[in-house]
């Protein structure tokens, strides 16, 4: 197939999605250009100030611990708000903290937790909302595939975003044309801007009143199939915390600066955007397994490769082994959560969006252990922590398969009609 061919295969595709789908995309690629201003490239702007992991975790372990409080202050404002305002009141908030941060300058490493917070709750805002109205505008089969869209806009932001950031930061500094601390407020002012137009490309949407009055906010006595899911929120946080730092330290430690962050993002964002465009609308219910079976032994093969050569070889060919297996993860996963949370919506047992700031809260446990680990490791011996760390990630990998062997088998697949109507909550 020509390059041509798949282009317009691909865009027939998405001639197949409705006005408020597009709407989203358009709105995920704007964010997806913006946030890595709030997480990568704040995390760097950390490590100038002092190459401390310490400080890395406490400003990403404040940003987790404060995503399910977004939620849950995202869950009591829906009784007086829509949906839609909170998405645009969250994706401004999330550019607020660069600001703050290139602000404070070096005085930042001493809020380093508290800027985190912030982040969070404004991230609990704009994943609250997004999550909530994409789990009600895609349903059954079309979900993966729209999932992978978004995986793809995504990732196309990603190409652009992390090599146009990085060698902004790093230009002036290389020339001597202006400072890094010029560059860092020139892409904050711009990130708040672009996160101000992804929210209002959703808020302009033709929607209708999305007033979510929650009779309750907490899940009551969860079925065993969620308590599964549960635990498998709990693996995939784990592993996601390990992978906020530990890649970022390896990159800064044996590949550079900035510049070389969005290179290599950007090159493995190429590949990764490829893999989706040519699988994503072909995957099936029964190819998760699979599916997440080939991105752990990618994790063991290229971690076991760093581990063996530990040098700045080594982390390109393990960088480039997790863009080629770590593609479908986050859309299979959610896909089986989305529907999981489809079934016992329709049932009546309890409302869809206190099933999803549930699921959030349980993540976020897991990614906080797994920044433990990583700190804990960089405390006892910071050597051996970069380089096995990203072997620990096997461990939460395993555990996740068990777990969602019989959650695949338990599924209901339905296809009800695709709406963005509230829901009733069960009386």
């Amino acid at each position: 197939m020509s390059i041509k061919s798949w282009f317009q295969s691909q865009r027939n595709h998405f001639n197949i999605l409705s006005g408020t789908e597009r709407r989203f995309l358009v709105s995920y690629f704007l964010y997806g250009l913006a946030s890595p201003i709030a997480f990568t490239y704040m995390n760097t702007f950390l490590w100038r100030i002092e190459e401390n992991v310490t400080l890395l975790i406490l400003y990403n372990a404040g940003f987790f611990a404060a995503l399910s409080i977004g939620f849950f202050l995202n869950a009591i404002l829906l009784r007086w708000t829509d949906t839609p305002v909170l998405y645009v009141v969250g994706s401004v908030m999330v550019g607020v903290v660069p600001l703050a941060m290139v602000a404070l300058g070096e005085a930042a490493a001493d809020f380093a937790f508290l800027l985190g917070v912030v982040l969070g709750v404004s991230g609990g805002f704009y994943w609250a909302n997004r999550n909530y109205l994409l789990s009600k505008v895609t349903s059954g089969s079309h979900r993966f595939y729209f999932l992978s869209l978004e995986g793809i806009v995504d990732t196309v932001a990603g190409i652009i975003a992390p090599i146009s950031i990085g060698w902004i930061i790093g230009f002036g500094d290389l020339y001597g044309l202006y400072s890094t601390g010029a560059a860092y407020w020139f892409v904050s002012v711009i990130a708040i801007l672009t996160l101000g137009a992804a929210g209002l490309v959703v808020y302009r949407a033709d929607l209708p009143p999305c007033s979510t009055p929650l009779k309750q906010i907490f899940l009551q006595n969860p079925a065993a199939l969620w308590q599964r899911q549960r635990f498998l929120e709990v693996c995939h946080g784990f592993i996601g915390g390990v992978e906020t730092i530990l890649p970022v330290v390896i990159t800064l430690t044996f590949l550079g600066a900035e510049e070389v962050v969005g290179t290599i993002e950007t090159a493995t964002a190429i590949v990764g955007v490829v893999l989706l465009g040519l699988i994503g609308r072909h995957v099936k219910h029964r190819n998760h397994l699979l599916i997440l079976v080939v991105w752990m032994l990618g994790t063991l093969v290229g971690g076991g490769i760093f581990a063996v050569l530990f040098s700045s070889v080594g982390a390109i060919i393990y960088f480039a082994i997790s863009a080629l297996t770590n593609t479908f993860r986050w859309p299979s996963l959610a896909a089986v959560m989305y529907e999981l949370v489809d079934q016992f919506s329709a049932q009546g047992a309890q409302h869809r969006f206190v099933y999803l700031m549930d699921r959030e809260f349980f993540l976020n446990i897991g990614r906080l252990g797994g920044l433990l680990l990583v700190w804990s490791l960089a405390v006892s011996s910071p050597v051996v922590g970069i380089r096995f760390g990203l072997l620990f990630l096997v461990v939460g990998q395993i555990g996740l398969l068990f777990i969602i062997k019989p959650i695949l088998h338990s599924i209901v697949h339905r296809t009800p009609p695709i709406d963005i109507t509230p829901d009733e909550p069960a009386p």
